[in-house]
């Protein structure tokens, strides 16, 4: 799905950066992220479904499944609270 495949690419992205191999932070992991899904996911997309597929839709995606994981990552339950930034 694509929600998997985001939130696959966000997690790898983050985890790359944690590591030290990429050199950039969240914002623009972000905007890497977005750039990957519409030049990889949506193309594989059968034609029909395609044109629902936007850059808007797929940022907000992405920006409800970052603020879901956050929410979960401090209390592990989905309640609206989010845990204050981790240290790199």
């Amino acid at each position: 799905s694509i929600r998997q495949a985001l939130l696959t690419a966000m997690l790898r992205a983050e985890r790359a950066r944690r590591q030290g191999q990429l050199p950039f932070d969240g914002p623009v992991i972000m905007e890497r992220v977005i750039t990957w899904a519409m030049g990889y996911l949506r193309p594989s997309l059968p034609a029909w479904g395609r044109p629902f597929i936007t850059e808007e839709r797929v940022r907000r995606w992405a920006q409800a499944l970052y603020d879901a994981a956050l929410d979960l990552l401090d209390d592990g339950l989905l309640n609206g609270t989010r845990p204050e930034p981790l240290p790199d």
